[in-house]
């Protein structure tokens, strides 16, 4: 089997295999690790590659500058410092933080240099064989979650459960968690946006793709009721129709209007509670309590409560640690010391990542960021034939920003294999 056909295999399976999360090995003591399908072609793919550079039928991934091998090494050596600190600090190895930070981390930094190296190498498979899939699976789940949550709302249905896979109480397709597919989804609109704008001449069928994801829109904000999902939506929708006007009011307005008549499949008795109550947050400290028993507001605002008393730990642990940060694992240890209901994260990833290393942690982690969106700029400008891709992927990490202050988001796969593949600087770049 020729490089080819096995680089647009890899690529198709990533585009659909990355959209699915599962967790492993939950116990009593352990919280569990969400993993990606994807994760498990992950090393073979790794091997794969390194075949192709042995025989030098490949290269190694190169950059656009200023984004370069320094910044996956920068944030390695935080969260590895942070790790060591964490365990000076709490006087153990924190399982928790050992498997799902670091072991983490280097499977993010993989997913970077593997999409760096299609990038690179194949940049002329990535459109048809993992953007336009990836696409076309965000379109499909939502579809089909959205008809089985609506026949169950109509009573047609007598559970959510799809042969044996429990939908849950609020849309989050295959990813286990409502908000990281919210975010999927703002990704695949913001990058589809971006197409629909820049590139005139689409195929009939790619334009419908993308005119799907706009029609998908109100029964998505419906059924899943990420908060968070509208601090991107309206700017991205501000934004398309100050600067592109008519195809904001020709295309995507209409088409989410006409998406309105989906609306029926929704509960919206569950949606009324929920914009009643948007904003409120009860003065009540977290305890420890099985919410899953709790009225659907109550639950979700249990969980608001949780949010913000780790946030309150946080703080006091930036107090504590102000120039090196607690360590990574140390907020999680301060959740369970006190015998409160906890969540495995700090909803705030800034927040986390200077409570837990310190602020040249965060420096080191801003850096990158913004050596990301220069590099994407630069890129954008210089080739426009890949223009829409990499403005599109500006938008990304514009919405990760605006995300990431409500959630923790950083160790979504998806997004880096995006990232390694517009960071990249395919070979005919190189040789010109």
């Amino acid at each position: 089997m020729s490089i080819t056909r096995i680089s647009s295999l890899l690529l198709f399976f990533f585009a659909i295999a990355l959209q699915v999360q599962i967790t492993l090995l939950a116990s009593e003591n352990y919280i569990g690790l969400r993993v990606n399908l994807a994760d498990l072609i992950l090393p073979f793919t790794g091997v794969f590659i390194l075949g192709t550079l042995i025989f030098k039928t490949s290269c190694w991934p190169r950059w656009n500058k200023p984004f370069g091998y320094w910044a996956p090494a920068l944030l390695s050596l935080i969260i590895g410092l942070g790790l060591i600190h964490g365990y000076l600090v709490q006087g153990e190895w924190s399982q928790w933080a050992l498997i799902n930070k670091g072991v983490g981390c280097g499977v993010l930094m993989a997913y970077l240099l593997a999409g760096a190296w299609f990038g690179t190498n194949r940049p002329d498979l990535i459109k048809p064989f993992f953007i336009l899939p990836f696409m076309a699976f965000v379109v499909l789940v939502i579809a089909i979650e959205g008809l089985f949550r609506g026949l169950y709302h109509l009573e047609i249905l007598q559970s959510l459960s799809v042969f044996g896979y429990s939908l849950g109480r609020d849309m989050a397709g295959l990813m286990a968690n409502r908000n990281a597919f919210a975010f999927l989804y703002l990704c695949t609109l913001t990058l589809s946006s971006l197409q629909l704008i820049r590139q005139s001449a689409l195929p009939k069928n790619e334009k419908t793709l993308y005119a799907a994801l706009w029609f998908l829109l109100p029964l998505f904000l419906l059924l899943n009721l990420s908060r968070a999902a509208l601090l991107v939506i309206i700017p991205l929708s501000l934004y398309l129709l100050v600067t592109h006007r008519p195809i904001f009011l020709r295309l995507c307005l209409p088409l989410v209007i006409v998406g309105l008549f989906l609306a029926p499949f929704a509960n919206f008795k569950k949606v009324e509670k929920v914009l009643g109550n948007l904003g409120k947050v009860s003065n009540i400290e977290a305890q420890i309590e099985n919410s899953d028993g709790l009225a659907y507001e109550e639950s979700v605002y249990l969980g608001d409560q949780v949010r913000l008393q780790i946030m309150k730990d946080s703080w006091a642990l930036i107090k504590a640690h102000p120039i090196t940060g607690a360590g990574i694992g140390t907020a999680l240890k301060v959740q369970h010391d006190e015998e409160r209901q906890y969540i495995s994260v700090i909803d705030n990833t800034p927040l986390w990542i200077l409570t837990e290393t310190g602020p040249f942690g965060l420096l080191g982690f801003a850096s990158v960021y913004v050596c990301m969106l220069m590099a994407l700029f630069k890129s954008a400008k210089k080739d426009e034939k890949e223009a829409a891709f990499r403005f599109g992927l500006i938008g990304v990490l514009l919405a990760f920003g605006v995300y990431s202050l409500l959630h923790e988001i950083l160790y979504i796969r998806f997004l880096w294999f995006f990232l390694g593949l517009g960071l990249a600087s395919p070979i005919a770049h190189l040789q010109r």
